[in-house]
Protein backbone atom coordinates (compact mmCIF):
# COMPACT_ATOMS: atom_id res chain seq x y z
CA UNK A 1 0.00 0.00 0.00
CA UNK A 2 1.47 3.36 -0.99
CA UNK A 3 0.24 6.84 -0.08
CA UNK A 4 0.34 9.11 -3.12
CA UNK A 5 0.63 12.64 -1.70
CA UNK A 6 -0.11 14.31 -5.06
CA UNK A 7 -3.41 12.48 -5.44
CA UNK A 8 -3.97 12.26 -1.64
CA UNK A 9 -4.88 8.59 -1.95
CA UNK A 10 -3.74 5.10 -1.08
CA UNK A 11 -2.67 2.79 -3.87
CA UNK A 12 -2.71 -0.86 -2.88
CA UNK A 13 0.37 -2.39 -4.46
CA UNK A 14 2.24 -4.37 -1.80
CA UNK A 15 2.09 -5.89 1.69
CA UNK A 16 2.93 -2.69 3.57
CA UNK A 17 1.34 0.54 4.72
CA UNK A 18 3.25 3.71 3.95
CA UNK A 19 2.88 5.82 7.07
CA UNK A 20 3.10 9.59 7.16
CA UNK A 21 6.39 9.41 9.10
CA UNK A 22 8.03 7.73 6.11
CA UNK A 23 8.60 4.22 7.43
CA UNK A 24 6.94 0.99 6.39
CA UNK A 25 5.01 -1.22 8.75
CA UNK A 26 4.07 -4.79 7.96
CA UNK A 27 0.29 -4.97 7.63
CA UNK A 28 0.09 -8.34 9.39
CA UNK A 29 1.54 -6.83 12.59
CA UNK A 30 -0.98 -3.98 12.48
CA UNK A 31 -3.84 -6.40 11.84
CA UNK A 32 -2.72 -8.82 14.54
CA UNK A 33 -2.60 -6.06 17.19
CA UNK A 34 -6.03 -4.72 16.20
CA UNK A 35 -7.66 -8.16 16.15
CA UNK A 36 -6.13 -9.24 19.47
CA UNK A 37 -7.27 -5.94 21.01
CA UNK A 38 -10.82 -6.98 20.10
CA UNK A 39 -10.35 -10.33 21.82
CA UNK A 40 -9.94 -12.39 18.63
CA UNK A 41 -7.15 -14.50 17.17
CA UNK A 42 -5.36 -13.89 13.90
CA UNK A 43 -6.18 -17.16 12.16
CA UNK A 44 -4.94 -18.46 8.84
CA UNK A 45 -8.43 -17.87 7.37
CA UNK A 46 -8.36 -14.20 8.43
CA UNK A 47 -4.92 -13.81 6.88
CA UNK A 48 -6.29 -15.32 3.65
CA UNK A 49 -9.07 -12.71 3.54
CA UNK A 50 -6.56 -9.92 4.18
CA UNK A 51 -4.25 -11.31 1.50
CA UNK A 52 -7.09 -11.29 -1.03
CA UNK A 53 -8.08 -7.72 -0.12
CA UNK A 54 -4.42 -6.60 -0.35
CA UNK A 55 -4.15 -7.92 -3.88
CA UNK A 56 -7.25 -6.08 -5.12
CA UNK A 57 -7.46 -2.49 -6.32
CA UNK A 58 -11.25 -2.53 -6.05
CA UNK A 59 -13.75 -3.27 -3.35
CA UNK A 60 -14.66 -6.94 -3.08
CA UNK A 61 -17.96 -8.49 -2.00
CA UNK A 62 -17.88 -11.55 0.27
CA UNK A 63 -18.79 -13.70 -2.76
CA UNK A 64 -15.88 -12.26 -4.75
CA UNK A 65 -13.55 -12.95 -1.82
CA UNK A 66 -14.89 -16.51 -1.70
CA UNK A 67 -14.23 -16.99 -5.43
CA UNK A 68 -10.73 -15.49 -5.16
CA UNK A 69 -9.99 -17.79 -2.21
CA UNK A 70 -11.12 -20.80 -4.22
CA UNK A 71 -8.97 -19.78 -7.21
CA UNK A 72 -5.94 -19.29 -4.91
CA UNK A 73 -6.41 -22.68 -3.30
CA UNK A 74 -7.46 -21.22 0.06
CA UNK A 75 -10.01 -23.27 1.94
CA UNK A 76 -12.55 -20.73 3.17
CA UNK A 77 -16.27 -20.97 3.69
CA UNK A 78 -18.60 -18.08 2.94
CA UNK A 79 -19.74 -17.91 6.59
CA UNK A 80 -16.10 -17.64 7.68
CA UNK A 81 -15.59 -14.81 5.21
CA UNK A 82 -18.62 -12.88 6.51
CA UNK A 83 -17.52 -13.43 10.13
CA UNK A 84 -13.95 -12.37 9.29
CA UNK A 85 -15.12 -9.22 7.51
CA UNK A 86 -17.27 -8.31 10.51
CA UNK A 87 -14.29 -8.74 12.86
CA UNK A 88 -11.97 -6.81 10.53
CA UNK A 89 -14.55 -4.02 10.24
CA UNK A 90 -14.90 -3.80 14.05
CA UNK A 91 -11.09 -3.68 14.31
CA UNK A 92 -10.97 -0.83 11.73
CA UNK A 93 -8.90 -2.94 9.33
CA UNK A 94 -11.42 -2.81 6.48
CA UNK A 95 -14.00 -0.31 5.27
CA UNK A 96 -17.39 -1.23 3.89
CA UNK A 97 -18.08 0.34 0.49
CA UNK A 98 -21.39 0.34 -1.39
CA UNK A 99 -21.24 0.00 -5.17
CA UNK A 100 -23.73 1.48 -7.63
CA UNK A 101 -25.92 -1.65 -7.20
CA UNK A 102 -26.00 -0.98 -3.42
CA UNK A 103 -24.07 -4.20 -2.74
CA UNK A 104 -21.50 -3.87 -0.01
CA UNK A 105 -17.88 -4.66 -0.66
CA UNK A 106 -14.76 -4.23 1.41
CA UNK A 107 -11.37 -2.57 1.05
CA UNK A 108 -8.44 -2.36 3.43
CA UNK A 109 -8.54 0.76 5.58
CA UNK A 110 -5.54 3.02 5.31
CA UNK A 111 -3.65 3.52 8.57
CA UNK A 112 -4.55 7.20 9.05
CA UNK A 113 -7.87 7.94 10.67
CA UNK A 114 -10.61 9.92 9.01
CA UNK A 115 -11.02 9.39 5.28
CA UNK A 116 -13.56 8.84 2.52
CA UNK A 117 -13.81 6.90 -0.74
CA UNK A 118 -14.40 7.53 -4.41
CA UNK A 119 -15.61 4.51 -6.36
CA UNK A 120 -15.48 3.97 -10.12
CA UNK A 121 -18.94 2.86 -11.26
CA UNK A 122 -17.50 1.04 -14.27
CA UNK A 123 -14.47 -0.94 -13.05
CA UNK A 124 -14.98 -0.82 -9.27
CA UNK A 125 -11.59 0.68 -8.36
CA UNK A 126 -11.79 2.42 -5.00
CA UNK A 127 -9.54 5.31 -3.95
CA UNK A 128 -9.27 6.89 -0.52
CA UNK A 129 -9.12 10.61 0.06
CA UNK A 130 -8.51 12.28 3.40
CA UNK A 131 -9.82 15.78 2.88
CA UNK A 132 -13.37 16.96 3.38
CA UNK A 133 -14.84 20.28 4.31
CA UNK A 134 -18.12 19.27 5.88
CA UNK A 135 -17.89 21.31 9.09
CA UNK A 136 -20.29 24.00 7.84
CA UNK A 137 -22.76 21.36 6.62
CA UNK A 138 -22.57 19.53 9.95
CA UNK A 139 -23.20 22.77 11.79
CA UNK A 140 -26.20 23.59 9.59
CA UNK A 141 -27.63 20.09 10.08
CA UNK A 142 -27.21 20.41 13.86
CA UNK A 143 -29.03 23.75 13.86
CA UNK A 144 -31.91 22.57 11.68
CA UNK A 145 -32.42 19.09 13.17
CA UNK A 146 -31.33 19.43 16.78
CA UNK A 147 -28.97 16.48 16.35
CA UNK A 148 -25.47 16.56 17.76
CA UNK A 149 -23.33 15.35 14.87
CA UNK A 150 -20.67 12.92 16.08
CA UNK A 151 -19.23 11.87 12.72
CA UNK A 152 -19.91 11.24 9.08
CA UNK A 153 -19.01 8.98 6.21
CA UNK A 154 -18.77 10.01 2.60
CA UNK A 155 -18.53 7.99 -0.57
CA UNK A 156 -18.41 9.56 -3.99
CA UNK A 157 -19.25 7.61 -7.12
CA UNK A 158 -17.81 8.43 -10.51
CA UNK A 159 -15.73 7.17 -13.40
CA UNK A 160 -11.95 6.77 -12.95
CA UNK A 161 -9.44 8.28 -15.40
CA UNK A 162 -8.67 4.89 -17.00
CA UNK A 163 -12.36 4.19 -17.69
CA UNK A 164 -12.87 7.75 -18.98
CA UNK A 165 -9.96 7.23 -21.34
CA UNK A 166 -11.25 3.81 -22.46
CA UNK A 167 -14.73 5.12 -23.23
CA UNK A 168 -13.42 8.06 -25.24
CA UNK A 169 -11.54 5.81 -27.70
Amino acid sequence: MVFDKQQNCIIITEKHFQLEHGYLKNIEETVERAIKKGGHKLTRQRLYVIDILKSSKKQLTPSEIYEAARLNGYRLGLVTIYRTLEILNEANIVCRIYNHNKKSGYVLRRPQGHHHHVLCQQCGITTDFGFCDLASLESKVEKTTGFVITGHSLQLDGICPACCLATSL
